[in-house]
């Protein structure tokens, strides 16, 4: 729209080209975007059709609505310790790695008991002429090496390696929780402050509009305004879908959700 008024402004010889042409660029990187987002769309269901297993087909005449989309939870309802502790609780890695520490001690006590002399009784049975014969059977492991020390000491090697690779684990995931954690809380203050902006450029549309409808301005300025709203508003919805993906990460990093539970709506589309 703006660029077509220009336009017709400098054929009416009340402005120059350039204001029109620089309009006209701007209205093409518009339609530019328009066709990126629609193929973004269209990823984006081939993606959700993979995911659960169905044919893209399937997700034709379907509208889909996240109510919780707009609303992800504040930075101060999510605490740095509680996070770390998440993580430390949740994650699958940390809990392999202190399973794996758990069965390198058991092998570390299994050989420290190999040092002595280990004497074990039990009951056995034979049958000969019709007759059972039941005796004891005694069975004793007696030390070798320098009472078992090589073993032992290989056992305790394996175990204090694992111990040491479990308390590096444990710090990358720290570390990983708190990245995750900064980089939420800074995508959220973004969407906060895309939030103001989108306000203020909507009421700066709404008056701009009350201006233009009174007559006490021309077109080009209305049209100006409500693309700065337009522009707002694209601003804040990607800053908001980067809000969420930070939250993403910060689930992944804790291996726990943290926003409420949300339900994704399907509606088949009235023809």
């Amino acid at each position: 729209l703006q660029a077509r008024v220009l336009r017709q402004r400098w054929q009416a010889g009340e402005s120059a080209r350039p204001p029109w042409l620089a309009a006209a660029q701007r209205a093409t990187a518009a339609r530019l975007a328009l066709a990126n987002a629609r193929g973004q769309t269209a990823q984006a269901r081939a993606g959700l059709a993979a995911a659960i297993g169905v044919p893209a087909r399937c997700l034709r005449g379907l509208r889909f609505a996240w109510p919780e989309f707009q609303a992800p939870p504040a930075p101060a309802t999510l605490q740095p310790a509680r996070l770390r502790r998440r993580a430390e609780l949740n994650r699958l890695d940390l809990r392999q790695a202190l399973a794996g520490y758990a069965v390198a001690e058991a092998q570390l006590q299994s050989q420290i008991a190999l040092q002595y002399p280990n004497l074990q009784l039990g009951p056995g049975w034979s049958y000969e002429e019709a007759h059972s014969i039941f005796r004891l059977a005694l069975t004793l492991v007696l030390p070798v090496f320098n009472r078992n020390q090589g073993p032992i000491a290989q056992a305790a090697a394996q175990r204090n390696q694992l111990a040491a690779a479990f308390i590096a684990l444990q710090a990358q995931d720290r570390a990983a929780a708190g990245k995750a954690w900064a980089g939420y809380r800074a995508a959220w203050a973004a969407w906060q402050s895309a939030r103001r902006g989108a306000r203020v450029a909507q009421s700066v549309r709404r008056a701009a509009q009350r201006i233009y409808r009174q007559g006490e301005a021309g077109r080009l300025s209305f049209s100006a305004a409500r693309l700065q709203a337009d522009a707002a508003d694209q601003a804040r919805w990607q800053a908001l879908t980067q809000a969420q993906a930070a939250l993403g990460a910060l689930e992944d990093a804790v291996q726990q959700p943290l926003a409420p539970a949300w339900r994704l709506h399907a509606k088949v589309r009235k023809p």
